[in-house]
């Protein structure tokens, strides 16, 4: 049975092509609903339900094999799946109901615009107040990804978030606001500076990339300024 029928019948298969593996859509909202309340992984989930379930009926073997199979790596793919399924109903509903941004915003209850006030509200000044900051590590996974595989999951921004490109802009105009009334030496240093944190940040030991960033920004900015300027050799 293929991936549609068996969807049809309410189960989501564990891979796209001839699935030996499906799992009911009732215990995979069960699931979702426990991962927004607690932490919970895929492999202690799949463990406990083996537990709960051998007992009550036949063990579920591996294809031409008598070992029990093991359900992680089709249990995400589901899990994954049902994720990008909910994705797609929610903006199925608001391109339907027609809702703006701030609408949107208000049913996904934002906690910086729509969720409750901290207790100690009058210790943050008027401009810190309801506002959402959200700190990542910057290595987070990065040197590991590089290193592992180039076939990344493509990012699937929520709703709610600031696109990357709207930030790279934004960065883009603040830079450039910094450079205003600085001298060709202070501009270049100034990009100096930035590239240098860039590379230290992320772990990037690419110096030609960098110093070739860094000549084509200094000179943009020169000569926004009108002013001729040596690049670095």
């Amino acid at each position: 049975m293929d991936g549609v029928r068996l969807l049809q019948q309410g189960y989501l298969a564990g891979s796209p092509v001839k699935p030996q593996t499906a799992f009911s859509l009732p215990l995979l909202i069960f699931h979702n609903s426990l991962w927004n309340h607690c932490h919970i992984g895929a492999q202690p989930f799949t463990l406990a339900l083996n537990d709960w379930l051998e007992p009550r009926s036949q063990r579920l073997c591996a294809p031409k094999g008598k070992h029990p199979r093991q359900l992680r790596k089709p249990f995400s793919a589901a899990v994954d799946m049902f994720r990008q399924l909910e994705e797609k109903r929610k903006k199925s509903i608001f391109s339907v109901l027609g809702l703006s941004n701030q609408e949107v915003l208000a049913s996904s209850s934002c906690p910086a615009c729509f969720g409750p006030q901290p207790p100690n509200l009058s210790d943050y000044t008027a401009n810190m107040r309801n506002r959402l900051i959200v700190c990542l590590d910057g290595n987070f996974q990065h040197r590991h990804q590089i290193k592992a595989s180039r076939n990344h999951e493509k990012l699937r921004t929520p709703q709610f978030f600031i696109s990357q490109a709207d930030v790279d802009i934004v960065s883009q105009e603040i830079r450039h606001q910094e450079a205003q009334g600085m001298t060709p030496e202070q501009v270049q240093s100034f990009y100096l500076k930035i590239m240098n944190e860039t590379e230290e940040a992320f772990h990037f030991h690419r110096p030609i990339v960098v110093q070739n960033l860094t000549r084509q920004r200094t000179s943009n900015v020169m000569n926004q300024h009108g002013k001729d300027v040596t690049t670095l050799g």
